[in-house]
Order: C-alpha cells, then structure tokens, then sequence
C-alpha cells in the first residue's frame, strides 16, 4: 500500500517542482532588493544595479570563505531535516515491538544528528559573521578614504553628523543585515524549499497547503519593500539631519552657553528628533502588517495537519511515525518564515543604506587630479594671475575678484584685510579645496592644477590659529602615524626650533597623550604643528597668524622657530594686526574681495599716499 501510494504522489512532486522553483527565484529576487529602488523620490533601476555592484565589490573576493559557509549550511539544513525522519523511524519501531538495542541504537542516532546539526549551524553562524564583517569594515574603509579625498564643496553640503552617519550608521546597518541574511535568509529559503517537497512527497494534499501558504508569504516578502523603503529612507534621511545637530550642538557648547543659547540649541533638537519620531512610527507601524499577515495561516496550517493526520491514521493510511514527522516539518516551517518575516523587516533598512553608500561612492570630487609630481625640494615662485571665485556662482557677487600678485622664491607677503575680505578663500585655492572660476594660480610658473593633489599638499605647509589634535600621544601627532618618522628625527627637529624645554615638562615627553580640548594650551598646539610642518620641509609656508592669541613668553619661542621655519621658503603671512607686517617683504591687502593695494612693504611705507602707510598712521588695524 505504501509503495502504491509514493507512486502516486509522485506525480505531485512533479506538478511541484516548477511551482517550486519559481518561488526560489521569486525570494531570491526579494533578497537582492529588487524593490528597494521603488521610493518616492523615484529612484531608477540603473541606481539599484550600482548599489549591488558596489556590494558585490566586497563579497566577491571572499569567494571560496562563501562556499565553505555554503556547504556548512547545507549539511546543518540536512541534518536538521533528518530529525523528524529519525524520529518517525523510532515511533513506528517501538510501536512494532522491537529490541532495546535497536531503540537505544536510533536515540543515539537522533542525539547525533542534532549535535552535528548545531555544530554546523554554529560554525556557519561564526564564519558568515565574520565574512559578513570584514567586508563591511573594508567597505567602512574605503567610504572614510573616499570622503576625505572630496574637495570641500561636498563637504559644505553634508555636516560632519551625516558623514558619520553614513560612514557608520549605514554600513553598521548593512553589515547586521548581511551577517543575518548569511545565516537566516539563506538558511530559510533552503530549509523551506526542502520541506514544501518532503511534505508533498508524504501527502500531497498538505504539500499543496503549505505550498500555498509560501506563495503567500512570498508575496508579501515581495512587496513589502515596495511599501517601507520610502518610509526607512526617511527615516534614515531624519535620523542623520538629528545627528547633525547633535554634532553641531556639542561642537558650539562653549559659543552657546557663553551667549545662552542653549535654548535654541534644544528646541533644534527637540525638533529634528520629533521629525525623527514620526518617521521611525511611520515605517514601523507598516512593518508590523508582515506579522499579522504571516502568524495566522501557520495556525490554520497547523490545524490542517492535525485534522488529516487523524483523518488519514484513522484509514490506515498512514503510521503514528508519519504523523509525529509531518508535525514536525510543519511546526519546522514557523521558523524559517519567522526568521524570513525579520530578514524583509531589515531589507529596507538595508536597502536605504545600500543606496544612500552607492550614491555617496558615486559623488566625486570636482577637482582634476593632475599628473606632475616635480615641485622642487626647495623653495619656488608663487605666481597669482586674475584670480576669481564664488562659492555659489549663481549667487552674486564673487568671494574673490580678479586677484594677482606674485611672490618671488624666498620672500615672505603679508596678506592683510578685514574679515570677509577673502583672505580665508584664497589660501584654500592654494591648496586646491576648490578651483577659481577664472584666472590662474602658479607655483615656477606651472598651473598648479597640473600637479598631482598629494604631491602639491605635501609641498605646501600650514600652521592656523586652530590647530586640530588627536586623541594620540605627542608623537603621533607630530608624525600622523607615519612609521618612517623616527624619534630621533623629531627629536631633532625639536631641537633645530628650540622647543627642548618644552618638551622635557611634558609629564611623558613624547609619549604623553594628548587630544582635542585636553593636555595642551593654544600655544602647545601650535608648537605641535610648527614641528609638523618642519618634519614636511615644504617649499612654500602659510601662517595665520598663529601667535595672535596666546602669551607673550610663547609667542616669543613661536616667533624664533617661525624665523627658522620660514629661512629660505616662501612664506604667506594671514595678517590680523600692522605689526605682524613689519618684518615682511610684501604686502597685499583685499577689500571685499579685490587688491587694494600690493607691492614690496617698504615701498609702500615709503609712500605716504599708500594704504599701508594711512593705515600705519591712524594705528588702525581695518
């Protein structure tokens, strides 16, 4: 009778096997969040496939790691699927009577199979996690190393809050996906597949139910993205904009509080976590539709399968075993759909990331990496030719105006102008953060836009009034974990600016800790970049100023190893007071963004209709 009636069902599993297949794929595509791209903001397949391909960049090179993974799931997945079986085989054999031994023999072999059931699963949990990881934390690399090679307009556009909650948030939420989809949805799909065939195999017509009932999920799978991404887009979009205040808060504490504005501080961020709120409800309460929609039909399921159980033992069609096992698979069914149901909740999630990083991977700088690396180690002409800038050129007025001014190798210019006068923008063009909408700049009379960005960075020092520490140790923050910068070259460079003393009342000397906001006074910070710059050795130096607001005593040790820093470069001196101007080749002042008068300091000074020489008379530092 029994084997009559395999014959039979064969034919179901026949009729199954394309059905079968095709919801395989159907889930498979619902795991490639194939609906992530259907947002409100419309966003275009062309946009999902760049997303998939940047994940694909990081999975791909652990290709073999993947197929251990692969087949440690799939032997935990089978030895899961053998338990019930086992356990059929013991109920039928202890209702026909047989030997101890043999009972013993199959609890022995039910124990086994469920201990190397776990010891896969494990094993497969540890390494998915671990691959799942270290792709997301070289992804977490590459994302800090492209955002630091933008050119500051970007940076303009994101606060520092959305740049972390991006780098981080996103991929700390892509990389928890990915370590569950790994384990959970990849162990679901083929757990399920299996079971929808044994129970077809066992009695079509519970086969047939429970497959309807995966359709039924698998719809809803489906679509479920469709309906929240939009919803975890914005609350993502929200959440970033709250951390950027948060941020933005935190970093003016002190401006803040001194002009009490701490209230506005709160009501900003009262505002933008309740936009926060609502977005999180928004998207949450829709989510919790998948689980209403997919707890119900397991109970009916579940019902189903007791009531022809009982049907078909009752006729003798099947053994007490049988039932035991078609319970099991049934009640197996609950938690690869359960686990299912939070893979999708998390799909949207993931998915927002996965295209908020693609679209921050493809925002590229502005600015043309040149291809000359020949700047010479000494010290070279700057040449500044009808310069001008606006930050927004739609905007109006630009920031700088038809600049130029030229400063042979070796001679320092004194750059001077009230605030707003562009003196800020100008040495940012130097360094090439951004490049003028007209006008050239030149260092031994090449464009520098025809240097490679590293190479002309390198060849250019700065030391401004706010220096910007680590949270590192002295040294490191004058090598910037350079492993070629030696103790005994800063010590000596330490030496060359007179900076011994200092040095040796540091509590750890070199090794004392240090960061933002603790350890060091102004002056110390700028000590600590006056030797950064030394250790660089660039051919062209610009100072803000650094001594304008710290103590005499320190401001006289900064203006003896300013004087060795700046013998034979060319130096640019932002000029905040007429006396820093005294001991300058040059002069250049801006007004509202244009040249108001330049030329060598004493020709200018010899020249009482000069605006230097007016501005030396009246004692007027405007």
């Amino acid at each position: 009778m029994r084997e009559a009636r395999r014959k039979r069902d064969g034919s179901v599993i026949g009729f199954l096997k394309k059905p079968l297949a095709r919801a395989k794929k159907l889930l498979l595509g619902m795991v490639l969040l194939e609906q992530a791209a259907r947002s409100d903001e419309g966003e275009a397949p062309r946009a999902l496939g760049e997303a998939l391909g940047l994940l694909s960049r990081y999975l791909r090179p652990r290709l073999r790691a993947w197929m251990a993974f692969a087949a440690l799931l799939i032997l935990s997945q089978a030895f899961l699927l053998v338990l019930p079986r086992i356990l059929r085989t013991l109920i039928d054999r202890l209702e026909s009577g047989d030997s101890p031994e043999q009972l013993t023999a199959l609890c022995g072999a039910y124990f086994g199979a469920g201990l190397f059931h776990l010891s896969t699963f494990l094993a497969s949990k540890y390494l998915g996690s671990r691959l799942a990881w270290d792709a997301m934390n070289h992804l977490r690399e590459d994302l800090v190393r492209h955002c630091l090679h933008l050119d500051l307009s970007h940076h303009r556009r994101w606060t520092p809050g959305e740049m972390i909650e991006r780098i981080d948030g996103d991929v700390d939420t892509l990389a928890s996906f990915f370590t569950r989809f790994l384990i959970d949805l990849a162990g679901s799909l083929l757990l399920l597949s299996v079971i929808v065939g044994l129970v077809a195999w066992e009695q079509p017509i519970l086969g047939t139910a429970l497959f309807v009932y995966m359709l039924l999920a698998v719809f809803l799978c489906r679509r479920y993205p469709a309906w929240t991404v939009p919803r975890w887009k914005a609350s993502r979009k929200a959440a970033a904009e709250m951390f950027g205040g948060i941020e933005e808060g935190l970093y003016s504490a002190e401006d803040m509080t001194l002009n009490r504005g701490g209230s506005f501080v709160i009501r900003s961020m009262h505002s933008k976590a309740h936009a926060y709120y609502v977005a999180l409800r928004d998207a949450t309460v829709l989510g919790q539709f998948l689980n209403i929609a997919t707890v119900a039909p397991i109970f009916a399921l579940y019902s189903l399968t007791l009531g022809v159980s009982a049907y078909l033992y009752q006729e003798g069609s099947i053994t007490l075993g049988t039932i035991f096992m078609l319970l099991n698979y049934v009640f197996l069914v609950w938690d690869p759909i359960s686990r299912l149901q939070e893979q999708v909740e998390e799909i949207p999630h993931a998915g927002a990331g996965l295209l908020r990083l693609a679209e921050l991977f493809q925002t590229n700088s502005r600015l043309a990496d040149g291809d000359r690396n020949d700047l010479p180690n000494a010290s070279f002409e700057l040449r500044v030719e009808g310069v001008s800038f606006s930050y927004d050129p739609q905007a109006g007025r630009p920031v700088l105006e038809d600049v130029g001014f030229r400063i042979p190798a070796n001679e320092t210019l004194g750059l001077f102008g009230r605030t707003g006068a562009g003196k800020t923008t100008l040495i940012r063009l130097l360094f090439r953060f951004y490049d003028p909408q007209a006008g050239s700049i030149r260092l031994d009379g090449v464009d520098i836009r025809d240097f490679k960005l590293s190479h002309l960075r390198s060849r250019i020092g700065y030391i401004s009034q706010d220096v910007q520490l680590l949270n590192a140790t002295i040294r490191e923050n004058i090598s910037f974990y350079d492993p070629e910068c030696s103790t005994s070259r800063i010590i000596e460079v330490v030496s060359q600016l007179g900076f011994q003393e200092w040095l040796s009342r540091l509590p750890q000397g070199l090794e004392t800790q240090i960061g933002t906001g603790k350890g060091l006074s102004e002056g110390e910070a700028q000590i600590v970049s006056c030797i950064r710059v030394f250790l660089k050795s660039p051919g062209l130096i610009i100072l803000d100023e650094p001594s304008s607001r710290i103590d005499p005593v320190t401001e006289r040790l900064l203006h003896q190893a300013l004087a060795r820093l700046t013998s034979e470069r060319t130096c640019v001196v932002v000029a905040h007071r007429l006396s820093s101007l005294a001991s300058l080749d040059r002069v250049l002042i801006l007004d509202q963004g244009r040249v108001l008068e330049y030329g060598p300091r004493a020709q200018l000074l010899s020249d009482p209709g000069s605006h230097y020489a007016r501005l030396l008379r009246t004692g007027s530092d405007e």
